[in-house]
């Protein structure tokens, strides 16, 4: 497990619309390929 995380809320709909589907994939990766594996999913 890693001692940071990263919130993906605004990947979604957070606050305000979605973005494409190809650049939240993109910003994740980024993160899990520098050893990041919490990725904070909640609604609030």
């Amino acid at each position: 497990m890693s001692t940071s995380g990263m919130g993906c809320m605004k990947l979604s709909f957070g606050t305000g619309e979605a973005t494409d589907i190809d650049e939240p994939i993109k910003i994740v990766r980024t993160p899990f390929d520098k050893g990041i594996t919490f990725f904070d999913t909640a609604i609030v």
